[in-house]
């Protein structure tokens, strides 16, 4: 797969294309494609594209437009590339661009990366630095206020193109549509921020689109905010943005207002009028705060409705964790969900974890200090108690969490306050594949998978504080590594659980992690937990029976036929001791040993035929299970027989002389 694909999207640019094609050829990163995504051009733009002789280089043809929007996405639906980098035909690039963004996205787990630009006026020359940023993301908050994105400089994860679906070609939008597409981007993720200026702009209005229409800056935000908002009401998990966007729309109102001195009924009047072409959920919401207004002009500013939701404590344990503390601290602090505390509490840190968290001035940070090192146990017991929220969400210091993680999961807690412990799906990033974990969404499935192994990713949980002062429910220190596991398993009785069928944190794999380097004792510890467990079932294991079970639940491949006879036998005690005793809810309970069990023989690695048979003797449901053996008897069987002949063919070479 090509690593970066590269749209450039080009109108009439005859006179400057070959110098921009040539900024991307440069690159000292030379694993990509470059689409010049053609918008109707009538001079020589494409005899001069046509002249580069590099394969790497691909000329889209496309009618007139008039929309950069629409030759972009030409170029994005023709993308090979797991990155998209968009630059337009009269800017350039410095030759490190791409490699620096892609050392800076490796290393921050990021899916968008922009960087500064230098600005080139015609006839004037460099006249420095397009942006003043001092930051290392930009958030869906930063771009509310402003568009902070060069978009020649923007490289973005081709997996978002799924959701964000690409530039809106609204004919409103033919000079913004690049800030209507970043607000989208910026739902799904923060933009990793890299200072140095990496884009050479050509600021040059009179031959750009820029130039032919004169937009009031107001009414452009009207139309990218009304953009949004009607993007993100299409998708159930989106739609708490139309508040987020209400309200910076209704600064925007309340600011021309003031500033023009009509805080009266006639101004107001004035602006319903204006707002004729809108969503209905804008017209409501924004003419009650506009009658609102003119009783308290300053008002719009304070954001009162945040002063009613529900407080949220984030409990964020501190221990030697300088390498990513910044990241995770700001994915916190950057969540479009404002109302909450970060309650910080450094475990005796013996590295930089305490300056970095000192240099925040945020006054949402709660921030506690260990004298000497408690253990994490300790230290989480410690921060249940000194939560102030009616909500706890846990969160480690290296993962990083979505922007919308705490407004959807308060949204749902909200709404299902039988729901003690809410959780997320994840997805690995830093050492190995980037492997989504979804885990099971119902309570029903969570307690049965229980038995098995965790379905709750630990710095994922919501949880309902009162739940858990009703309890006394805390930690237990007698099952470190696996203190989160042991809890779950007393709670699980007590309420309900659930996770958001979505990924609302990215889960930090390091091989040098606690976990990695303890292994011996977090087997020990787990291997407790399921004893209790299956005793619960009126079932008494030995040791090995204990590991056979964890096997089963890790999906682990088998190659001896033994080892199936006695996952066999294991499974079918748990079928009977839970249809005796009722534990687990029946229905679901079966369906996952029934889920368990193909499996494992599906990854059996010997005798098919073997398998197959025993496969057959258990009492689930096998109607369909058996057409999937079926063709896969069928597949190996060929892929055997191809095996053994091309084995044939290469020993009959390898006795081949020649003379």
């Amino acid at each position: 797969m090509i690593k970066v694909s590269v749209i450039i999207p080009t109108w009439n640019r005859g006179y400057i294309i070959e110098k921009t094609i040539k900024s991307v050829l440069d690159q000292t990163m030379s694993d990509l494609e470059v689409l010049v995504c053609d918008d109707g051009s009538t001079d020589d733009t494409f005899e001069k594209v046509s002249k580069i002789k590099d394969p790497r280089v691909r000329w889209i043809s496309g009618a007139k437009g008039g929309r950069p929007a629409i030759p972009r996405n030409n170029g994005i639906r023709e993308a090979k590339g797991e990155w998209l980098a968009f630059l337009d035909s009269d800017d350039e690039w410095i030759p490190e661009k791409l490699e620096k963004q892609l050392k800076l996205a490796e290393k921050e787990g990021a899916l968008a990366v922009s960087s500064n630009a230098s600005r080139f006026i015609p006839g004037q020359g460099i006249s420095g630095s397009y942006l003043d940023l001092q930051k290392e993301r930009i958030t869906l908050d930063d771009l509310l206020k402003t568009n902070e994105i060069v978009t020649s400089s923007a490289l973005i994860h081709n997996s978002l193109i799924a959701v964000v679906e690409g530039f809106p070609e609204d004919e409103k939008l033919r000079t913004i549509e690049d800030y209507a597409f970043w607000l989208r981007i910026a739902t799904q993720t923060d933009f990793a921020f890299f200072g140095e200026q990496l884009v050479i702009y050509r600021d040059d209005a009179e031959n750009s689109i820029r130039g032919e229409e004169i937009v009031d800056a107001w009414l452009q935000r009207k139309f990218v905010f009304n953009n949004f908002v009607s993007w993100s009401e299409k998708y159930t998990q989106l739609k708490g943005f139309t508040d987020i966007v209400n309200e910076q729309y209704e600064i925007a109102i309340a600011t021309r207002l003031i500033k023009n001195g009509k805080i009266t009924h006639e101004g107001i009047n004035d602006e319903l009028k204006f707002l004729k072409d809108e969503s209905e959920s804008i017209k409501k919401s924004i003419s009650y705060r506009l009658g609102f207004i003119l009783l308290h002009p300053w008002s719009i500013f304070l954001k009162e409705e945040e002063k009613r939701l529900p407080l949220v404590t984030v409990l964020m344990p501190v221990y030697n964790g300088e390498k990513y503390l910044k990241m995770a601290i700001d994915s916190i602090l950057n969540q479009t969900y404002k109302n909450f505390e970060l309650l910080i509490i450094n475990d005796g840190s013996t590295d930089k974890s305490e300056s970095i968290i000192s240099k925040y001035s945020d006054e949402r940070i709660f921030y506690v200090k260990n004298e000497k090192n408690l253990g994490l146990v300790t230290t989480l017991n410690k921060g249940l108690a000194l939560a102030k929220g009616d909500y706890i969400a846990r969160m480690d210091c290296d993962d990083i969490s979505m922007p919308m993680r705490f407004e959807k999961q308060v949204r749902f807690m909200d709404e299902n306050d039988e729901v003690g412990v809410c959780g997320t799906w994840i997805k690995f990033f830093g050492e190995g594949p980037g492997i989504v974990v979804k885990n099971p969404v119902s309570h029903r499935e969570i307690e049965c998978k229980l038995l098995f192994s965790n379905p709750m990713a630990h710095p994922t949980v919501m949880l309902r504080k009162s739940f858990f002062d009703r309890f006394n429910l805390t930690y237990s220190s007698n099952y470190q590594l696996a203190e989160d596991f042991e809890l779950w398993h007393r709670c699980v009785k007590l309420f309900k659980f659930h996770n958001i069928p979505e990924v609302l944190l990215r889960y930090r794999i390091t091989a040098g992690s606690e976990t990695h380097s303890k292994q011996d004792f977090l087997q020990e510890t787990v291997d407790s937990i399921f004893r209790k467990g299956l005793e619960g079932l009126g079932l008494q294991v030995d040791i090995g029976e204990l590991r056979l079970h964890k096997k089963i639940g890790d999906e682990i491949s088998l190659g001896n036929i033994k080892k199936i006879e006695e996952v066999k036998e294991h499974i079918l005690r748990l079928y009977g001791a839970n249809h005796r005793r009722s534990l687990y809810p029946v229905r679901e309970f079966d369906k996952m040993l029934s889920g368990y069990w193909f499996i494992i023989c599906t990854k059996f690695t010997g005798s098919f035929m073997d398998v197959f048979r025993i496969y057959l003797s258990v009492p689930f449901n096998k109607r369909l299970i058996v057409w999937y053996f079926l063709f896969r008897f069928h597949y190996l069987s060929f892929r055997s027989y191809v095996f053994r002949n091309l084995s044939r063919i290469k020993q009959s070479n390898e006795n081949t002389t020649y003379c």
